[in-house]
């Protein structure tokens, strides 16, 4: 039998869980044409939401397009102008115009221009966005952003990024191009009630048996990522034969932190003494990181060396920080982290 599982790809069908509430505010904004900035943690599940939102879109308007822009990996403005320009004719269609004449600072224009000699609609989708915010053309990218803004008519931008410092800099400051943009929702957790029912469930419907304790303890080990509970439970089922036992789990969570660990420690190879010792920190639950007795247990240097380090572990997507407390964005790091580096 075929694992019903699924990481690694867009979950549709089954494999989606349902955000009901979240998907019918994202398809009433962009049905009424206000431009949403979405932001959550990698493997949040934001494209998978997307693009069940824009396939019920897609279904109920006939004349809307979806133009999708993955903009990992673009290096400069003309890369981006490329990939929107190619993907934009393969939303057309057959009847797609020729675009290779298109000046970058023209292309939303002429975009536009287009939508409206055809009576379409389009819905300008950019995943990855944070991407771009690193690259030296970004400055160009938001006056060319801005204008289309200003210009839009026929065309409404859904903009997702995974890294809330770079997406709230770039989107929700005051005196930045793109501030205010559009609507700004960050994605939150799928609750873990959901998740357990969900995987329950799918184990039930194949045959096997896990216990609804056994099923939170996947949750709480992967907090809720949608990414992270399927791997781990791909890997539970897997190994299971009838009903899940306590050293499956066991041994899949290890399966989990030892297949992700490559990446791990790719990710932390150019971090410096000190931003170790900070995660160290983060770890065990500090927060007063310029504290005389906390800076000593971990030898996290002067003030100016912690307030630099704490900047560059949020912009590098490491940490982040609620109200009172900082905390690993992705959890089976910290899981790595504390094997490998404690």
């Amino acid at each position: 039998m075929v694992c019903p599982f699924q990481y690694g790809t867009i979950a549709n069908h089954d494999k989606f869980i349902n955000r009901a509430e979240l998907k019918a505010q994202i398809k009433d904004k962009l049905l009424s044409e206000t431009n949403l900035i979405l932001v959550s943690p990698s493997k949040w599940g934001k494209t998978s939401l997307i693009k069940s939102v824009t396939n019920e879109i897609k279904a109920s308007v006939p004349q809307m397009r979806i133009c999708h822009i993955n903009a990992f990996g673009i290096k400069n403005m003309t890369d981006l102008c490329l990939s929107i320009q190619k993907q934009f004719q393969q939303s057309i269609g057959k009847d797609a115009p020729d675009t290779s004449g298109w000046m970058p600072e023209e292309i939303f224009g002429n975009i536009e221009t287009v939508l409206a000699e055809k009576n379409l609609r389009l819905i300008m989708w950019i995943t990855e966005f944070q991407q771009l915010t690193n690259i030296q053309d970004f400055g160009k990218i938001e006056k060319l952003l801005h204008s289309a803004r200003k210009n839009q008519k026929n065309m409404v931008f859904c903009i997702c990024g995974n890294n809330r410092y770079k997406m709230t800099e770039a989107f929700d400051t005051a005196k930045k191009p793109l501030n205010k943009f559009g609507q700004m929702i960050y994605v939150p957790r799928i609750d873990k009630t959901e998740w357990t029912k969900y995987i329950t469930s799918l184990f039930k419907k194949s045959g096997k048996y896990i216990t609804e304790q056994q099923a939170d303890l996947i949750c709480e080990t992967t907090k809720c990522n949608p990414w992270y509970v399927q791997q781990l439970s791909f890997f539970i089922w897997t190994a299971t034969t009838m009903d899940v036992d306590d050293y499956t789990i066991k041994q899949s969570i290890q399966q989990l932190i030892d297949t992700n660990s490559p990446m791990f420690r790719y990710s932390t190879e150019n971090l410096t003494f000190a931003q170790i010792a900070m995660l160290k920190a983060v770890v065990c639950g500090e927060n007063q990181f310029n504290a005389a007795k906390i800076v000593e247990k971990y030898n996290l240097g002067n003030a100016q060396t912690i307030t630099r380090n704490k900047r560059a572990l949020v912009e590098r997507g490491f940490i982040d920080k609620t109200e009172n407390s900082y905390f690993f964005c992705d959890p089976v790091f910290e899981l790595w982290f504390k094997q490998e580096l404690m």
